[in-house]
């Protein structure tokens, strides 16, 4: 099963491969949203609209529904720059930052829509999103309005990178501002001047891991200096390329994320992959819980306390997770095949006959096949609850697996 939790690095390679792209700071959430916010429940409506087309594969109407000028206001405010540097700044954004979230867009399999939170005097739209290859992120869209028109979004918080998509293109945008105005190096510091430097180096690792060269992409990250390896912008790439090399690797990236960043909002998500691959799975569900209050709370976050108390063979609390993220959103497969698998462990097949039923009673023509030839559901087969369910079927199977 896929704990993997995808991230901006996917945005951040591509406005790095095309050049484009402030400082990371934590989100306000003291401030209650502005007077001329959105209503909440006009951004509940929104929400489950973008979430919809995104389900559907729309990702260019998604797009439509972007206020691309507020979101240049956001990554151009305080750059300093004079009205012509601006201009082509902005022209150069508008080529490529839509190019980079369509391709983003189009490798999200399912979405749903969560809830709106207020934060930093704005309201955000916040969806779960599900990759192709079964990893999840979550994305607060900043829902704006400008007069009486429709809503709209400005901006997108990535929880997994922990800040705003306008603050990832600024960062990334610095040293091509470097280039303009060749003084500029001068008066850099730390990390951004170094940044500025090797930014070159940082691109060329960038378009080695979009080419399928993951080894040649860590090697050329290993050249970098050491605080440079530790930038949040360097860190996601880092990341991004060890998942597709192996899990050491990427375990060093995140221990390296906890090192650079102790107070981080975004530890706990990072976090829970590491600790399912160490199988320390008391802290994988202690972050888990942990991300959970962050959040808010949500489902596929019940789900994944379930697995990790199945892991540890803790099958009644396992169990009630499970059902409490079904409780919530019954429509969750992946908790129904936590319920599965719980049964199966516990070797209660007269719960593993129940499930089942649930699912077809939730998902009415669910193909069931395979329950036959499947290894997990060897003893399953030789037990009397199996034999007297089976006689009542026609096409006695197990349900397909999950995408989630």
């Amino acid at each position: 099963m896929n704990f993997r939790w995808f991230s901006l690095a996917r945005f951040g390679a591509a406005l790095l491969a095309a050049g484009v792209g402030g400082a990371a700071r934590a989100a306000d959430s003291s401030r209650p949203p502005a007077a001329n916010a959105p209503a909440e429940e006009d951004c509940a409506t929104f929400g489950r609209q973008l979430a919809a087309l995104l389900n559907r594969g729309e990702g260019e109407a998604a797009l439509q529904l972007l206020d691309q000028f507020a979101l240049l206001d956001r990554i151009a405010n305080g750059l300093g720059f004079s009205a012509p540097e601006e201009a082509d700044f902005r022209a150069g954004l508008f080529k490529t930052l839509p190019a980079a979230l369509k391709q983003q867009f189009a490798t999200f399999s399912q979405t749903k829509f969560v809830r709106i939170q207020n934060v930093g005097g704005h309201r955000r739209a916040l969806l779960r999103l599900t990759t192709d290859d079964g990893a999840v992120n979550y994305i607060g869209f900043v829902c704006t309005r400008r007069g009486t028109g429709p809503v709209r979004w400005a901006d997108m918080f990535i929880y997994l990178s922990g800040e705003l998509l306008s603050e990832t293109t600024r960062r990334t945008a610095l040293p091509l501002i470097a280039q303009s105005r060749k003084g500029i190096l001068d008066r850099l510091t730390g990390t951004e001047s170094a940044m500025v430097r090797y930014f070159p180096a940082i691109q060329r690792a960038t378009q080695l891991m979009q080419g399928g060269k993951r080894i040649e992409a860590w090697a050329e990250c290993e050249k970098l200096p050491e605080a440079l390896k530790v930038d949040r912008t360097v860190l996601l790439l880092r990341m991004r390329i060890a998942q597709g090399i192996d899990d050491i690797k990427y375990l060093r990236v995140i221990d390296q994320w906890r090192t650079a960043f102790p107070d981080d909002p975004t530890l706990e998500f990072i976090s829970v992959d590491g600790a399912f691959l160490r199988k320390d799975y008391a802290a994988a569900l202690g972050h888990v819980d942990a991300f959970a209050r962050q959040l808010g709370g949500d489902a596929y976050l019940d789900f994944l306390a379930a697995n990790a108390l199945l892991m540890a063979e803790r099958y009644p609390e396992a169990r009630a997770r499970a059902r409490a993220a079904l409780a919530v959103e019954p429509g969750l497969t992946s908790a129904f095949d936590s319920l599965l698998t719980i049964s199966l462990k516990s070797r209660n097949y007269s719960e593993t006959v129940a499930v089942l039923e649930e699912l077809r009673t939730a998902f009415p023509g669910i193909d069931l096949s395979a329950i036959t030839s499947d290894e997990s559901y060897a003893e399953f087969r030789l037990s009397t609850a199996y034999l007297a369910w089976s006689a009542r079927q026609k096409e006695p199977s197990l349900p397909a697996s999950s995408k989630k």
